[in-house]
């Protein structure tokens, strides 16, 4: 399959359980920071898309999420997230008052390195300028996927801190 097989579009609340489903073979299957043990007994996918579908339908409603996805022969195999989050104002007109956090990033292992990831996140970054977003911020990063975020141009910020409470 080549990036001529794969359709870039906005998701819609729609696409919820599809999108959860997604997710599901995403957190189960991806190169965590944190792995968890082989033996971990995940959610079933049935029981992860009854709970997570209404949620993720409510956000995207909602519109301070968006969502984009790779269809492949009419199924998702590819997702990503963005969620909008708002700035104190500021009186200087020229600062832009949102930031975003893009979360979720999923391509099927099949399809890496063919293109899809740079188009999903094209979309995303085009909406996020057409949005007024100052920042957009990335949460646990995975040795893979920060070769394709530093050739988008993304960097670690000398200027953010963390705390981790769990």
């Amino acid at each position: 399959m080549t990036l001529e097989d794969v359709t870039i579009r906005r998701a819609t609340a729609d696409d919820a359980r599809a999108l959860a489903a997604s997710r599901h073979q995403f957190r189960t299957t991806f190169d965590s920071p944190r792995p968890a043990p082989q033996d971990a007994a995940f959610e079933t996918e049935a029981a992860f898309v009854e709970r997570a579908a209404p949620l993720i339908d409510g956000f995207l409603r909602a519109g301070r999420w968006h969502a984009w996805i790779a269809e492949c022969g009419g199924r998702i195999c590819g997702h990503l997230f963005l969620q909008m989050i708002d700035k104190m104002p500021n009186p200087d007109p020229r600062e832009p008052e949102h930031l975003a956090y893009l979360t979720s990033f999923f391509v099927e292992p099949d399809l890496r390195d063919r293109g899809v990831g740079a188009a999903l996140m094209q979309q995303l970054e085009a909406f996020a300028q057409r949005s007024d977003v100052e920042k957009i911020l990335i949460v646990g990063t995975t040795p893979r996927s920060r070769s394709l975020y530093a050739r988008r141009g993304y960097q670690s910020a000398p200027d953010l801190l963390q705390k981790i409470v769990m």
